[in-house]
């Protein structure tokens, strides 16, 4: 891309977002940004691509993050009411995918648009389309598909879509469930360097073998 973004730390990233939401009224129960309903009369002509999209997040009060195949002149002229409108026909009249996450506006060529199956480890999909949903980001014009204990669910939408997707999975995964290890570490005295490790199994199976012994000592029987 033209521009990266280095992405935060799990937890960074989910209050990054959770303030996102807060600042641009992103809503929850909202498939859309509240911001694209905001009036938006603005008029292009024979403009620079990336400078148009660049003057409209400026307007919005959001930084745009534009793929580097974005470039070029606006075809044609695109007069809207609203800003959902103006930046849906911006889209559309120039081959562009457009996706807001809840802070930053990325915008893509519609040839990178495309589909990839990610693992969910020890979530599932409802709990992950739930998790995109209450944070504002879930795009209704993009698709999240999974079946009932799949082990994995498909996202379909521009890069900036799928890698947000693949964050949060990784963000809220669980943690996961220590198994039973036989083995108990043993640290004798602070700072110690004294380490031993008991095999408990290994004890188990000496005294199993010593219960199957006879004993010896037990009364003899005199006839």
């Amino acid at each position: 891309m033209a521009e990266n973004i280095a992405y935060l730390g799990h937890s960074a990233f989910v209050t990054a977002l959770a303030a996102a939401v807060v600042m641009f009224g992103v809503s929850a129960a909202a498939a859309l940004p509240e911001w694209t309903n905001k009036p938006y009369h603005y008029v292009l002509i024979n403009q620079d691509l990336p400078g148009a999209m660049k003057e409209f997040g400026r307007n919005l009060g959001f930084p745009v993050v534009l793929d580097g195949q974005v470039r070029g002149q606006i075809r044609g002229q695109i007069k809207a009411q609203t800003a959902g409108q103006f930046l849906d026909e911006l889209a559309e009249g120039n081959g562009l995918n457009w996706y807001f996450d809840g802070a930053i506006l990325h915008v893509s060529p519609s040839d990178e648009f495309k589909t990839q199956v990610i693992e969910l480890g020890r979530l599932t999909g409802d709990t992950v389309l739930q998790e995109m949903k209450r944070m504002g980001l879930y795009d209704e014009r993009f698709s999240i598909n999974y079946s009932k204990n799949a082990a994995a669910l498909r996202v379909s939408g521009p890069p900036s879509y799928i890698e947000v997707t693949r964050e949060v999975i990784s963000t809220i995964q669980p943690p996961p469930v220590a198994a039973d290890d036989p083995r108990v570490r043993v640290f004798r005295g602070r700072g110690s360097t004294v380490d031993e490790t008991v095999e408990l199994q290994a004890n188990r199976k000496r005294g199993d073998a010593q219960e199957a012994q006879p004993n010896n000592n037990s009364p003899k029987t005199i006839n």
